[in-house]
């Protein structure tokens, strides 16, 4: 039987996590009420090789379409329930589906609607707490409304971001079709009248180039073996979390790219923070709730030390202004916001404006990568083929010799 990992809490708010084995998630429910308590996440810790290639969570285009459609069930009357019955029937995969069933159950059997949708963590927690914020005040429709604006521009600002990185990300494959074709057809043949011509001395350009080439045929099996290992490996015994935080430092580390990906993300906040402040979540709330939707430790870093700041009475302008990697224009229009007594207001047109900045610094990169990956490409097939002509000319001397 499976094993799950497990929190729940009793009627007093006393949390307690720990792990189960049980036949399935209802297995587990059953045995953690049994001491008093109502869980509030379960997950399966044995997973198969297909789950290392199903997303953990849903994506923002799917977070989309699922709040809109709440929001729209609400506000024409339809039953929670029945809502989210409609929208377990609309996805494909499997485990997508069985964890809508668990939702539903859940709520049937008397949870709140944001305790259920913990279960097994297929949604961000933002969603999660905005969601008990429309429990809490009766406001699930505009909530979810509220959510799905949010979700639809996350959307579109991850299709941005994969936009300026699609163009390389095409012209790499490209540029490794050609080269595979050079080094298993191309080269092969030019070895092949070296040997007729008893060459046995060549440039060192044509000797890396001759090298990668047997290399590269001679064990090309093992190497595609090697990476398909590698990532079973990496997913498997790697966290999501830790993965993540990995991956990202790699994104973090790319030049020109992670400029944007950076304003990108104190954008994220931004529209974040406006929207939580605009439902009525105190300031110290928001921005713990806001610490979730950041991805980069040293902005999350600095959002938890204005937390510390603010709580100690400083003002959200002075606490954000403490924090060095904080961009001006944020803090200028905290400031503004709160001396005008309009803080959702300013923030709201600060995102707008940031948002601005963002499309016309992508629009730039777009301009410079594109001339750029040519010039590299160019340069990688030219060598290539340079150091496999470099060898004719000996064969010219050979035939001039005679």
């Amino acid at each position: 039987m499976p094993a799950y990992r497990f929190r729940a809490k009793n009627i007093n708010g006393d949390i307690i996590s720990g792990s189960v084995i049980s036949e399935d998630e209802n297995g587990v429910i059953t045995i953690i009420r049994e001491y008093g308590y109502y869980p509030y996440f379960i997950k399966n810790c044995n997973k198969s090789l297909m789950d290392l290639f199903i997303p953990s969570k849903l994506t923002s285009k799917e977070l989309f379409m699922i709040c809109k459609q709440i929001s729209l069930f609400i506000s024409s009357g339809v039953n929670i329930i029945q809502a989210f019955q409609i929208i377990k029937d609309g996805m494909n995969l499997k485990v997508y589906k069985d964890y809508f069933e668990g939702v539903i159950q859940s709520i049937e059997k008397g949870m709140n609607i944001s305790n259920a949708l913990c279960r097994n963590q297929r949604v961000p927690d933002i969603l999660v707490k905005m969601v008990k914020v429309g429990e809490n005040s009766g406001r699930l429709d505009e909530i979810m409304e509220s959510m799905a604006e949010y979700f639809e521009w996350k959307y579109k600002s991850e299709e941005k971001l994969k936009q300026i990185l699609i163009y390389p990300i095409i012209v790499a494959v490209f540029a490794l079709v050609v080269i595979n074709i050079l080094l298993f057809k191309v080269i092969p043949s030019f070895l092949s009248i070296f040997n007729q011509f008893d060459i046995k001395e060549f440039p060192l350009s044509t000797k890396v180039v001759l090298s990668i080439s047997s290399f590269i045929r001679g064990k090309w099996f093992i190497i595609i073996l090697f990476l398909c290992l590698f990532f079973i490996i990496i997913k498997k015994f790697f966290k999501d979390k830790d993965l993540f935080a990995f991956l990202n430092s790699i994104r973090l580390n790319i030049p020109i790219y992670n400029k944007i990906y950076i304003n990108v993300l104190w954008l994220n906040f931004i529209r974040a923070f406006s929207m939580l402040v605009l439902s009525g979540v105190s300031i110290i709330e928001s921005m713990d709730i806001c610490l979730e939707v950041i991805d980069d430790k040293n902005i999350k870093s600095s959002i938890q030390g204005a937390i510390e700041m603010i709580k100690e009475g400083s003002s959200i302008g002075c606490a954000f202004e403490a924090q060095k990697i904080v961009p001006q224009n944020i803090i200028k229009s905290i400031k503004i916001g709160e001396e005008s007594g309009s803080l959702d207001l300013m923030l709201k047109k600060c995102y707008e404006i940031y948002e601005i900045e963002v499309e016309n610094q992508s629009a730039r990169i777009l301009t410079i990568i594109e001339p750029a990956i040519i010039v590299v490409l160019s340069f990688i097939v030219g060598f290539i083929v340079i150091s496999v002509i470099a060898p004719i000319f000996q064969i010219y001397d050979i035939f001039g010799y005679k």
